[in-house]
């Protein structure tokens, strides 16, 4: 039983891949176990949209959102998840349109099976990514 339900939002986001600077479009999932303090949603989104907006490789952006957010909750319990296209895989290579990268980062709490399983049953299945 959790005791404090986790916070999370489905925030679609866009950054310019780092490698091939070609855009990756994206959902990211954030969650955290609140504790002392509370934050807006809107201040997930400002989060995750600072470090969208420099070149970045997907694993990393999504290990940056999850440190930066523990950092301003001052709280361990965080989780982030992030689903994207990457357009360097639309259009070069490969050239598959319906290729979908999952990265994840959890820390604290979320390391636990019980709550690292609440998180990822409540983000839709990839085979249902829409953006």
């Amino acid at each position: 039983m959790i005791r404090r339900p986790p916070r999370s939002t489905p925030k679609p986001s866009s950054a310019a891949s780092d490698v091939y600077k070609r855009q990756i479009l994206g959902k990211a999932h954030i969650a955290y176990l609140p504790k002392q303090n509370l934050i807006g949603l809107s201040k997930l989104n400002r989060i995750a949209d600072f470090h969208a907006r420099r070149p970045q490789i997907q694993e990393r952006l999504t290990v940056e959102i999850a440190q930066d957010l523990s950092k301003h909750l001052g709280n361990k319990d965080v989780a982030v998840c992030i689903d994207a296209l990457h357009c360097c895989v639309k259009m070069r290579g490969i050239q598959d349109s319906n290729c979908v990268t999952r990265t994840y980062h959890l820390m604290g709490q979320f390391n636990d099976q019980k709550y690292r399983g609440e998180f990822f049953n409540s983000i839709p299945d990839l085979k249902e990514f829409r953006l």
